[in-house]
């Protein structure tokens, strides 16, 4: 996959290891985000993911867990040649902070599905029906 580094301290991501799903994301800049805020951190990078893929922009779980941050947005489409950005909210009790070369996030690229929606009257039958959220039982 194409990567363009737009910042002087952009890293070209990487994978940890071989059977790492998603690529490590780096900060080019320093920053923080206090209790409730958004982090918006500009990423340095754009990247051409490939055609029939989508790559989705992840919170590393070491930082979820550790700092409560979750991640909004994060759709990149193989069209788009834009900065990635990566949207963290801070939910938890601390500010977090962050330094320059840290990894932030992560990139995941995925097939995706291509085909038409199209309308019915129904939808075919299968065995969980219309069970919602949690219908196939606790964890």
């Amino acid at each position: 996959m194409n990567v363009e580094l737009l910042h002087t301290n952009a890293k070209t991501p990487t994978r940890a290891t071989s059977g790492s799903a998603g690529f490590d994301l780096y900060a080019p800049c320093s920053g923080s985000a206090a209790p409730g805020q958004l982090a918006e951190i500009h990423l340095g990078l754009s990247v051409a993911i490939p055609e029939g893929h989508v790559g989705i922009l992840e919170c590393r779980s070491s930082l979820a867990r550790r700092h409560s941050l979750v991640r909004l947005g994060g759709v990149i489409d193989s069209d788009y040649r834009g900065e990635l950005v990566l949207l963290l909210l801070n939910q938890g009790r601390e500010t977090w902070s962050w330094q320059a070369g840290d990894r932030v996030g992560q990139l995941v690229v995925m097939r995706i599905y291509e085909g038409d929606c199209e309308r019915v009257m129904f939808l075919d039958e299968t065995s969980r029906g219309a069970g919602g959220f949690s219908s196939t039982g606790a964890a």
